[in-house]
Formats: structure tokens, C-alpha cells, sequence
């Protein structure tokens, strides 16, 4: 959970945060392209979204 949903003041309210997905390849890692996806998840709304996004690892 991002913060205490009573934190939210009103419910069509779209709070943005900074949060960053990550990566470290060591020298261990395949090489090649990888995707990763990720959902995010509004309890509240009982609405999802759903992201994908790749790299390549060299």
C-alpha cells in the first residue's frame, strides 16, 4: 500500500508518487531482453492498471 487510505481526502482525487522500479545485472544475469509487468491495484475503486516495460541486458 502506498499510504493509509485515510490519508485520501477525496475519492476522485489522483494522488502521483515517485516510486521507481529497478534493475541491477550482475555479471551472473542472463543476457538478452527482458520485460517485467507490473499491476497496479486501486482497493478502494476495485480498478487495476496494468503496466509492462523492458531492457536489455548487454
Amino acid at each position: 500500500m502506498c499510504f493509509d487510505p485515510d490519508f485520501a481526502m477525496e475519492r476522485d482525487t489522483t494522488y502521483i508518487t515517485n516510486i521507481t522500479v529497478g534493475f541491477k545485472a550482475d555479471s551472473s544475469e542472463p543476457k538478452g531482453s527482458w520485460r517485467y509487468k507490473v499491476v497496479i491495484k486501486d482497493k478502494i475503486a476495485g480498478t487495476e492498471l496494468p503496466l509492462e516495460a523492458g531492457f536489455k541486458v548487454k
